[in-house]
């Protein structure tokens, strides 16, 4: 065991990063801990491990470092095909010990399935970028009214986000572009890491311009 764990390269590991158990959660939301492990035992593409307490504390580390969460099967929802979690179901950005990551009904998230606790959204679409002021034009002849500039305030959950987005997109077909300021809360406090991985990065990879107001 020695000659396999410490000669280079090694043919057995004693450790390994978090970073593997992202590559095996691919393009999904989440995972069974039972899979993670079963896939490092069976799968010749994944690296061999003295036993499954490797697996368990490199997810111990990811969550602690708030690469994704960890939560029981059963309290797991899938709304529109998308995995979801309600926040103070899962753990994440907290130091737990291997012997919490229950191997049969553990089931591990990313960031951008556990969605935060208080959402509040205001959304200002403009057709004139240069008139930042609200100016409702009178009615036209044919007595339909037109609006100029239009400002919503929306509190919204995870799902009402999913089914709000075909209306939001009409807004912005009509207007060609929405300005939309979101404003989130939470009592436990929102961790650095996790706004950047699961929320500022993926935005700007989008290509919108995003901006903290407050540091």
């Amino acid at each position: 065991m020695e000659l396999l764990t410490h000669c280079q390269p090694p043919k057995v590991f004693e450790s390994i990063t978090a970073k593997k158990i992202m590559e095996l959660m691919k393009d999904r939301d989440g995972l069974e801990v039972e899979n993670v492990v079963e896939s490092f035992f069976a799968s010749l593409d994944f690296p061999r491990v003295v036993n499954d307490r490797v697996i368990k504390k490199a997810i111990v580390d990811g969550i602690s470092n708030s690469v994704y969460g960890i939560t029981s099967k059963t309290k797991i929802q899938t709304i529109d095909g998308k995995i979801t979690v309600s926040r103070d179901q899962v753990t994440i950005g907290m130091q737990i010990s291997e012997d919490e990551v229950d191997r049969a009904s553990g089931f591990i998230v990313s960031p951008a399935a556990i969605p935060p606790p208080v959402v509040k959204e205001t959304i200002t679409a403009s057709t004139n970028e240069t008139e930042p002021k609200p100016e409702a034009i009178k009615p036209t002849d044919d007595k339909k009214d037109k609006l100029s500039h239009i400002i919503y305030k929306i509190r919204l959950n995870r799902s009402q986000l999913y089914k709000s987005y075909d209306a939001l997109a009409n807004l912005a077909d009509k207007t060609g572009i929405l300005s939309i300021k979101v404003e989130a809360e939470s009592k436990d406090g929102i961790d650095r890491n996790w706004l950047r991985n699961a929320v500022e990065e993926p935005i700007e990879e989008s290509g919108a311009d995003i901006e903290e107001e407050n540091a």
